[in-house]
């Protein structure tokens, strides 16, 4: 705080007396009061930096920033000022603060589940609750992701997996695999909901001493009861008896069927269908529980 000297003051402000000493005792003597002043006799605010005083015009107390006069306005007194004991209530523009500050229209919304509320996470960063969207849910920064297990749902309009991979298709004959021994052995998947979708390529270098019905076996995903899934198989290398071959899905199994049609019918691929170089390639789909 500034205090007028003596040497300063203008025509209006009275000394101090005959030294700075007494003048100080004359401020002193009593608590401190700024000096008393109407607005029209103010002096120059930059040669009084710091300096208070009281502006009895309108009762407020001033003071000098170096380039003007500043008034604080008494409690209560003027709608400019935010008093802290009305915590922000008296703002004039909420809104405006708010811009200000950068906080969107999201400082006035309350966190919960329901209702008109932001999103409630919990501590491990997830929602706790089904959540609405009614505009388009974009993945930029990576997928969605579904957990390893699958957690079901009746809703028919549901998604309630996916997933995708590699799995190991076998040939097998009569049940068994006996000395088959493959050059290309691959399998891949994707599970969208109940409804698995393979790739399939085997390429033989011994078809085994195994006999009987010949299947495809080891699919990633247990096949529902009903409908049976039918595949198209592209290959070489079969007998010249096999002329359009299919895979049929196994019922409640992990198993492809291999059949051909032929006029009309149906007929079991077996062992002796094949030779020690044949290639398989299937693709198709199939359903599960």
């Amino acid at each position: 705080m500034k205090l007028f000297r003596p040497s300063e003051g203008p025509a209006w402000l009275p000394r101090f007396g005959d030294s700075i000493l007494s003048g100080f005792k004359s401020v002193m003597s009593a608590p401190f009061r700024p000096w008393r002043v109407a607005a029209a006799d103010l002096p120059t605010a930059s040669d009084y930096e710091g300096g208070i005083v009281w502006n009895t015009d309108d009762k407020r107390i001033g003071y000098s920033d170096g380039t003007a006069w500043r008034e604080l306005a008494p409690a209560g007194d003027d709608a400019a000022y935010a008093l802290r004991a009305d915590n922000l209530s008296d703002l004039a523009s909420a809104a405006a603060a708010r811009t200000n500050l950068g906080l969107g229209t999201a400082a006035t919304q309350n966190v919960g589940t329901t209702g008109a509320t932001l999103p409630l996470l919990s501590t491990a960063n997830a929602w706790t609750t089904d959540q609405s969207f009614s505009g388009l849910v974009k993945a930029n920064g990576g997928g969605i992701a579904f957990p390893a297990t699958q957690v079901a749902s009746a809703d028919p309009n549901t998604l309630d997996d996916y997933e995708e991979g590699s799995w190991t298709p076998a040939l097998a004959f009569g049940g068994a695999s006996t000395g088959v021994t493959y050059n290309t052995q691959a399998g891949r998947y994707t599970k969208v909901g109940r409804l698995v979708f393979i790739d399939v390529r085997i390429l033989l270098t011994s078809k085994g001493s195994a006999t009987g019905v010949a299947s495809i076996t080891g699919l990633p995903f247990i096949a529902a009861a009903l409908p049976a899934a039918t595949m198209t198989i592209a290959g070489t290398n079969f007998a010249s008896t096999v002329t359009n071959p299919v895979c049929l899905g196994q019922p409640a199994a992990t198993t492809l069927g291999l059949v051909n049609f032929a006029a009309g019918a149906l007929s079991n691929v077996t062992d002796a269908s094949f030779n020690n170089n044949t290639l398989i390639v299937v693709g198709g789909a199939y359903s599960v529980t």
